[in-house]
């Protein structure tokens, strides 16, 4: 599930990564525009639809236009059971609140809840929103800072499992403090692309294109998709499938 999918460059990888009985949820303003009023992003639902037909056609997908805080009770009713949680929407202080706080209610046991945009100067609301979702009692545990997110998940067992994998995954044992937390990894712009310590992690389900094709998508293709960066001496990192929640209970 993604809040907040613009014109789709994560959304489809989430959903080509969906198990046979699953599908994908997407949330998003869309043409409503004028709802938009921190202008955080300008989502447009027919070149949505067009990158799906093209990048992900056999992929189960749901489509919810409008706004994410007038429709948590209804997303909380109909959609628990989410195994993975993109939360980009609304970046306001709010906004990001409530997101979290529907993403906690859907999260599976072991789920992994991604925020987008924090410590972001120009988007502070979004910050700003997570210390109100902990103020008011969010009981979702950080366990990754990588660039531009946190990475939450549903209990502090589950925090340090996921830790372990990923300092395994990427070389690497920095840990910072993160608002009440001691304990939280970072991982730097360099460390993202070192995946030569992945395995397990399987191709997506519903793989209609090579992935080479979509992250090398040119901009006209699939808006704002891009290559993976050479490395300094301009050989090719070894390209990763994103990693999905392969343990939680629950689809």
């Amino acid at each position: 599930m993604e809040i907040g999918v613009h014109h789709g460059r994560l959304f489809i990888l989430l959903a080509l990564l969906t198990r046979d009985d699953e599908y994908a949820l997407a949330v998003d303003l869309f043409d409503m525009q004028d709802r938009n009023v921190d202008r955080s992003g300008a989502g447009d639902i027919a070149v949505f639809r067009a990158n799906l037909a093209r990048y992900a056609p056999a992929a189960q997908v749901q489509i919810l236009q409008g706004d994410s805080v007038e429709l948590a009770s209804s997303i909380i009713d109909d959609h628990r059971g989410m195994r993975y949680i993109s939360v980009d929407g609304g970046h306001l202080r709010s906004t990001t609140a409530s997101d979290l706080r529907v993403a906690e209610a859907l999260a599976v046991k072991g789920a992994i809840v991604s925020l987008d945009d924090i410590y972001r100067v120009d988007w502070s609301g979004v910050t700003a929103g997570l210390a109100l979702y902990f103020k008011s009692g969010g009981r979702l545990v950080p366990f990754c800072l990588s660039p531009n997110k946190v990475h939450l998940t549903t209990s502090p067992e589950w925090a340090r499992t996921y830790a372990s994998r990923l300092r395994s995954m990427f070389n690497t044992n920095r840990s910072i403090e993160f608002f009440d937390f001691d304990d939280v990894l970072s991982i730097d712009e360099e460390d993202r692309w070192t995946c030569d310590n992945l395995s397990g992690i399987g191709a997506p389900r519903h793989q209609s294109v090579e992935a080479a094709e979509l992250a090398n998508a040119a901009p006209g293709e699939l808006e704002e998709m891009s290559a993976i960066p050479p490395r300094d001496d301009g050989s090719a990192y070894r390209r990763c499938a994103p990693l999905a929640s392969a343990n939680s209970s629950g689809a």
